[in-house]
């Protein structure tokens, strides 16, 4: 089967008074203007077919009349069709009808499929219909990329479920397993605790002691920056003393040339919160967030430490004892942060006896 794509070289006889008809829901003057002999296949605005846009809205008697008076079912724009977009939207009734009428639900051409995009939204109704109408539960996109894939890497836990149940299966190296598979990151209500009047007491007291100011972070609320320059030794006894309330002040910011910067005090001293409001992550590495807190929460259990300083592509740590097996654990590091090594320690033996010597471990992606 040769799917039907929109080209912007190709003339389209478009009737705009069809296509008005149909994004006021006028049943009546789709009636009459497809009885004039409108085209069928006219297009919108953003080159959707007027079935397209019926499938996208709902409008099932519309998109009866449409395929009644010839319009193309498989009619595409960038991989997107009228089935795609009734699943998209989550109307079923189209898509029952749609395989009742015996319309294709696949086609080999297809930058994507219907059971995809009921995966992407986690419509489980939809991917069922769909499988008993005979979908391929391991059809992949021009990406490469099956249902289930995008069922996990959009988090959609009851979709993947549904569809391994029906046989679907997937590459156990491919990141979007690995990811899925990892326990989602809850992230600690930062405003309501910082609103504590216990929290708000050990600020004050901090402010008092040490001659700093605090300002709640307009673009992070609940955490509060540090308006004043804070050398090293000021920042370690501020991060005790706010140790001892069972807070957690980082810095969040790194520069080579000035160090440390931009410190700020948290209401908690979860690391996956802290990690989490970070966003904290190694993407140039498909290295999520998500998965940045499951590996320093596991090593956090094997080898406590403090977090010192935490950004967008960086975490500062400190071990509370000396490492056993310094070197096993470098590996380990190397894993989950290549720079570590390589653009940093030069070799995992460099990273192992820096870990030894100074309980530090600074993870950074580049």
């Amino acid at each position: 089967m040769t799917l039907k794509l929109y080209n912007p070289d190709d003339r389209y006889e478009s009737d705009d008074q069809l296509i008005e008809a149909i994004e006021s829901a006028d049943i009546e003057l789709v009636r009459q203007r497809l009885a004039g002999g409108s085209d069928a296949d006219s297009l919108d605005g953003r080159h959707f077919s007027a079935l397209m846009m019926a499938a996208e809205r709902g409008y099932l008697e519309i998109l009866e009349m449409l395929l009644d008076a010839g319009a193309d079912p498989i009619f595409n724009v960038r991989g997107y069709h009228a089935l795609d977009a009734a699943v998209s939207f989550g109307h079923l009734d189209i898509v029952k009808r749609w395989i009742e009428r015996g319309l294709e639900i696949e086609a080999p051409e297809r930058h994507w499929s219907a059971l995809a995009s009921a995966a992407t939204h986690n419509n489980c109704e939809a991917i069922e219909m769909l499988l008993d109408a005979g979908a391929d539960v391991n059809l992949s996109d021009a990406h490469y990329h099956s249902p289930l894939w995008w069922a996990m890497i959009n988090d959609c836990r009851e979709a993947a479920t549904v569809l391994r149940d029906a046989g679907a299966t997937l590459d156990s190296n491919d990141t979007a397993i690995n990811e899925f598979e990892l326990p989602p990151v809850k992230p600690m209500d930062l405003v309501a605790l910082s609103s504590a009047d216990r929290f708000q007491d050990a600020l004050k007291q901090i402010q008092d002691q040490y001659g700093c100011r605090f300002s709640e972070c307009s673009e992070q609320p609940g955490i509060y920056e540090c308006v004043e320059s804070v050398s090293p030794a000021e920042a370690g006894q501020i991060s005790a003393r706010a140790g001892q309330f069972g807070y957690r002040f980082i810095y969040t910011e790194h520069h080579y040339a000035a160090g440390p910067s931009c410190w700020k005090l948290f209401p908690t001293d979860d690391l996956a919160t802290i990690l989490s409001i970070m966003e904290t992550n190694g993407e140039n590495y498909g290295i999520s967030t998500r998965k940045v807190v499951a590996a320093l929460s596991e090593l956090n259990q094997q080898n406590p430490f403090e977090i010192l300083g935490a950004g967008l592509d960086f975490a500062d740590i400190r071990f509370c004892e000396s490492i056993h097996d310094p070197l096993a654990l470098a590996h380990e590091i190397y894993d989950i942060c290549p720079d570590s090594v390589e653009q940093h320690c030069g070799t995992i033996t460099n990273l192992a006896n820096q870990i030894d010597q100074t309980r530090r471990l600074y993870l950074w992606w580049d």
